[in-house]
């Protein structure tokens, strides 16, 4: 677990500037797994502490995939543009139908950029759940 840790922090969050994974974190939490996976707990108390450790791991594994995807996401011109076409159309729509303040019209627009943040989040960040992966 130390090893992983340190090739996080070594190689893997500077790599992530630049969008890419490090192929010795990727190795250390390769080592990590095969070491879980290749464990024969003794009693059942071993067992269960087994099973809660390579739950734990699991959620590290996808941890890792989600941080990876959001490093590679480049934010650019083009969302950019997207955003403030968005936000005048918002704006433009309060104003056409006549919302009386600018307090509703800010209000109103910070509604409609939520649920456009929270659908890119949906479709483009959210990782495919392993299932969906196998399917």
């Amino acid at each position: 677990m130390r090893g992983y840790a340190a090739a996080v922090a070594t190689s893997e969050w500077p790599a992530m500037k630049d969008g890419r994974a490090s192929p010795e974190a990727a190795a250390a939490l390769g080592r990590l797994t095969a070491a879980y996976g290749s464990a024969h707990p003794a009693d059942p108390s071993e067992k269960t502490a087994l099973w809660v450790s390579q739950r734990l791991l699991a959620n590290v594994v996808e941890s890792r995939s989600l941080r990876l995807a959001v490093a590679a996401a480049k934010e650019g011109p083009l969302s950019w543009a997207i955003a403030i076409i968005a936000t005048l159309s918002v704006f433009t729509f309060g104003w056409f139908f006549g919302l009386p303040t600018l307090a509703t019209k800010l209000v109103m627009g910070g509604r409609v950029r939520d649920g456009g943040h929270a659908g890119v989040y949906v479709v483009f960040i959210l990782p495919i759940p392993s299932a969906a992966r196998s399917a």
